[in-house]
């Protein structure tokens, strides 16, 4: 199947679950259409209710303070849940409670939309971050090394 047709065909049927009720779906995929797994993917963004991106429109990763001797994973799940209502159960499923009081908004999006906002593009820091991202998900990064 064509990325392009799959995209459209699950784009379809997520407005349906949405609907519908349905809160998580899971998507398995033979290794023979690992091309479709593009699509798939999206990430977690936020908009600001305070701070200095407040009413700007931009989105950004959920941010956090991991608890001192806390587990990166556990603070990182925990700081997902306290900032967005977003209880990351496993990986690819999650649940959405009511409570978001540290964020405007919050919403899944595909990478790419993500990426192609103007604060990215213009934020060095930010831009870098998600071109490691990116060369990651394509395996074109294996992680810093020294020299």
């Amino acid at each position: 199947m064509d990325p392009g047709v799959f995209s459209a065909s699950l784009k379809a049927a997520l407005a349906k679950w949405r609907e519908q009720g349905i809160r998580g779906v899971w998507i398995k995929l033979p290794i023979t259409l690992s091309n479709l797994i593009p699509p798939v993917v999206e990430i977690l963004a936020v908009q600001e209710k305070s701070g200095v991106l407040r009413g700007l429109g931009v989105w950004k990763f959920p941010t956090g303070v991991v608890e001192p001797g806390e587990d990166i994973n556990v603070g990182a799940v925990r700081e997902v849940k306290e900032e967005t209502g977003v209880c990351l159960l496993k990986p690819l499923s999650y649940d959405i409670y009511e409570a978001r009081l540290e964020i405007e908004a919050c919403q899944w999006m595909p990478i790419e939309e993500f990426a192609a906002q103007p604060f990215l593009q213009k934020h060095e820091l930010a831009k870098y971050i998600l071109e490691v991202g990116l060369a990651k998900v394509d395996k074109e990064y294996a992680g810093f090394q020294s020299p």
